[in-house]
């Protein structure tokens, strides 16, 4: 019975939107697991046409395995299978993503549209490295987003990814140095350390390669700074309806539920998270230790990070948007 609930009510949702592609580029939005993409997606959703596609590289959900024909973190970021990965993510955009697992919107609920012809790609578990390619190859436009290491491993309860990281060809990207400090980390060091290991190389070559035709923004200044951060993304991506992107701005993201309950009392209750803006983006400091604190930014400087500086928690002022 269960099973033809969740096929009939999958079958609503799969034949009561549709994509066509319009020839307009669509946008892939790299980041790191609890940096706030999820937010930053649903504030890009707002915009006419524009369909969501959050987390096609999860594999740690059965469907994604199955479309993607992989099971491994590492066949994701070796480019042996960019051949896969093209296929796979031109089903979105061609409309032909019918397996009805995917997660859709249910119709005239609040997020969905029934007629699309654009992508948000909300992308956390692949592309390191090759953000250009996806450029390139779909003729889309780049968003990356990173957010302080300190909050984003408090907030890991696991990294799935890590053991990945350390195999060929990925790790020929960093130097021995690099190499052997962070088996030394996964042989010997506590799960923030861990943690901030997973995120210094999920960051570190797109911080390498970053491109001008980029939009690399904060999440510290998307909180701190909206009207910023909404001003370059209408002037770069030309939205025509900027007021729906402030409309939302006080709106907590579907994934609201996986912060504290603290945390959870503020984002769900739009009049307290305008006033505690700046406690979002600053409450990690009373959770660790200044012995944890030197650590991960000594983990930071191994690896040649300087998007944020010791003791602030907000990006250097190099890396901010005008």
């Amino acid at each position: 019975m269960k099973h033809l609930i969740f096929n009939t009510t999958a079958l609503i949702k799969l034949y009561s939107s549709y994509h066509r592609a319009n020839g307009e580029k669509n946008i892939f939005l790299f980041s790191t697991p609890r940096s706030g993409s999820t937010w930053l997606t649903e504030l890009i959703h707002t915009q006419p046409q524009f369909r969501m596609i959050k987390e096609p590289f999860n594999l740690r959900k059965g469907y994604v395995r199955d479309n993607l024909k992989m099971d491994n973190w590492e066949d994701l970021i070796n480019p042996v299978n960019q051949k896969s990965i093209e296929k796979y993510i031109n089903h979105f955009i061609q409309g032909k993503d019918n397996d009805l697992r995917f997660p859709r919107f249910a119709p005239f609920r609040p997020l969905w549209k029934p007629f699309t012809s654009r992508i948000i790609f909300k992308i956390l578990f692949a592309g390191e490295g090759e953000f250009n390619w996806f450029k390139k190859k779909f003729n889309g436009e780049i968003i990356f987003l990173i957010r302080h290491p300190i909050p984003v491993s408090l907030s890991r309860k696991v990294c799935p990814r890590i053991e990945s990281f350390l195999q060929k060809p990925y790790i020929n990207h960093f130097s021995v140095e690099q190499k052997k400090f962070s088996q030394e980390i996964l042989k010997k060091g506590d799960h923030f350390e861990m943690a901030i290991l997973d995120w210094c190389f999920q960051n570190a070559l797109p911080l390498r390669q970053m491109d001008q035709s980029w939009l690399t923004v904060s999440y510290e200044q998307t909180v701190l700074q909206p009207e910023i951060v909404i001003q370059n993304l209408v002037s770069k991506f030309q939205f025509p309806k900027p007021e729906k992107i402030t409309n939302r701005l006080n709106k907590a993201s579907v994934s609201t539920g996986k912060s504290s309950r603290e945390s959870q009392n503020i984002l769900l209750d739009p009049q307290k998270l305008a006033k505690n803006k700046r406690w979002l983006v600053e409450k990690w400091r009373d959770k660790i230790t200044d012995n944890q604190h030197q650590k991960a930014f000594e983990i930071l400087n191994v690896f040649g990070i300087d998007f944020y500086e010791y003791k602030n928690f907000g990006p250097k002022k190099s890396y901010l948007l005008k």
